[in-house]
């Protein structure tokens, strides 16, 4: 089992005049997030894709990770669909999860 921070991270494809009304809705996302126990969390833009932008979360570990979906409430699952409203690829946003390298010294 996966003992050290998770980082998880959603790419979304947005209209790029509709940039502005995203990053509110990722402000509202920013609560939610905290909520659900993450150590931190940001929005990015991505500098060589117009539209594009990264959201990413970090867990303590991948159990708390998995936790989080313990306390999904039905406002999450409304934060959810409203984020996706704005994606305009054909896909889903794209989910990563990543686990921490141990490092041996």
């Amino acid at each position: 089992m996966a003992v050290g921070p998770a980082m998880i991270s959603i790419e979304y494809q947005i209209h790029p005049e509709k940039s502005e009304e995203f990053k509110k809705l990722m402000a509202k996302s920013r609560k939610s997030r905290l909520r659900q126990s993450t150590l931190s969390w940001s929005p990015f833009n991505d500098a060589e894709h117009l539209g594009k932008f990264v959201e990413y979360f970090v867990f303590n570990t991948w159990a708390d990770y998995l936790r989080r979906f313990d306390r999904f409430t039905a406002e999450d699952l409304k934060m959810q669909e409203e984020r996706h409203r704005y994606h305009i690829d054909s896909h889903l946003p794209k989910i990563t999860r990543r686990v921490s390298a141990a490092i041996i010294d």
